[in-house]
């Protein structure tokens, strides 16, 4: 569960035993900077692979 802090609104939630019960790694979102401010997008991605499968999404090596 991803909370703001200053509002208390909940961005996002991930119920990790259903959607994800068989991938061993997992994406939540991303974080970046736009218009002077910070924002977060959900994404909500799995990966049977583990940490080499996310890993390689953004071309680097384990």
């Amino acid at each position: 569960r991803i909370v703001d802090e200053r509002s208390g609104k909940e961005i996002a939630r991930y119920d990790l035993e259903e959607d994800f019960s068989t991938e061993t790694a997992v994406s939540f979102g991303k974080i970046y900077f736009k218009d002077n401010e910070w924002r977060f997008a959900a994404n909500g991605s799995g990966f049977k692979e583990g940490l080499a499968g996310f890993c390689k999404q953004f071309g680097l090596s384990v």
